[in-house]
């Protein structure tokens, strides 16, 4: 379907390992969909954008009702990040193995809020439920985007006024006082998230989960895909089935002893060790380095978030 508005058009050649498609649906972002034509569409900053890659080499894009440039596209998804310099920081030979299987998987740079409130809603979920309750929320509390069909992510003087009984009949259930809460708190300048980004990795956490629905794994998810904390490390089922599996760790370890553990461990990019290693974990356990990769369509029930947080 094309987009209904005047559009803008723009392109970035890379000279950098990029894997669009895998960098989009392996669990990080909950609103972007393959298109028939071999791209994908999302709502990114109150705008569509639909992007395709041509090759290893470039890039496109086109986005409405505001332009999206060349400077937020390369932003959004770390292009400077050098993954070959962070490869060899880490260390590991079992991520080594990730990064050569998977070249070009990338950590994003989302906006903190929907970040944050998304990864609330992600408790005890799986990316599908995730991703319709995003956009069920989006629908009904977002800006109109004047296609018919797209919403901005709603900002938080609009989830501030949300009912919260109207939050669980959308599928919120014990989250819906959670939103309302942390909603209420950065509309009246409670909580500050951008600033956040410069904030060590310790009080940056400790602040966020000050608020109800925000654990360690929620927080951690919103530190590193929003916030530039790549030391973070989300620990979900599939992290702790590849730690428990793949190295010298006692099963039954908990999220902080094992953050910690990998933060020693992977230093200061952890949080891409650990991105590899939720995927490796998810597309074939320990013969995924040696069979070839399902497609993340194949993949997308398998993420099932335990509910660690509660």
């Amino acid at each position: 379907m094309s987009l209904p508005w005047p559009i803008s058009r723009d392109r970035v050649n890379i000279d950098v390992p990029f894997d669009l498609g895998l960098t989009l649906l392996c669990g990080q972002a909950f609103r972007w969909k393959p298109t028939d034509d071999g791209g994908y569409r999302g709502v990114v900053e109150g705008t569509v954008v639909d992007i395709w890659q041509r090759g290893s080499k470039e890039i496109y894009w086109e986005a409405g009702p505001k332009p999206f440039t060349a400077e937020q596209m390369r932003a959004y998804f770390r292009l400077d990040d050098d993954l070959e310099a962070i490869r060899v920081d880490i260390g590991d030979h079992r991520v080594d193995g990730a990064f050569q299987r998977y070249p070009g998987l990338r950590i994003l740079s989302q906006a903190p809020w929907e970040t944050l409130i998304s990864y609330v809603i992600s408790q005890v979920s799986n990316v599908p439920r995730i991703s319709k309750t995003v956009e069920t929320l989006a629908t009904h509390y977002g800006d109109h985007l004047g296609d018919g069909v797209s919403n901005a992510f709603p900002r938080p003087e609009q989830l501030a006024q949300a009912d919260e009984s109207a939050l669980r009949l959308l599928g919120l259930c014990y989250r819906a006082p959670h939103l309302v809460t942390i909603s209420n708190a950065i509309a009246d300048g409670e909580l500050f998230l951008e600033p956040l980004k410069y904030r060590s990795y310790d009080e940056a956490r400790e602040e966020l989960m000050a608020f109800p629905g925000v654990g360690p794994k929620v927080a951690d998810c919103s530190l590193l895909f929003s916030l530039d904390h790549l030391e973070a490390f989300p620990v979900d089922r599939w992290v702790i089935r590849a730690v428990e599996e793949w190295y010298d760790i006692t099963p039954g370890t908990t999220q902080e002893a094992m953050g910690r553990w990998a933060r020693d461990r992977f230093g200061q990019h952890a949080g891409y060790a650990g991105q590899y290693l939720f995927h490796a974990r998810r597309d074939g356990g320990a013969e995924c380095l040696g069979t070839g990769p399902r497609g993340p369509s194949d993949m997308e029930n398998d993420f099932e978030d335990p509910g660690m947080d509660m």
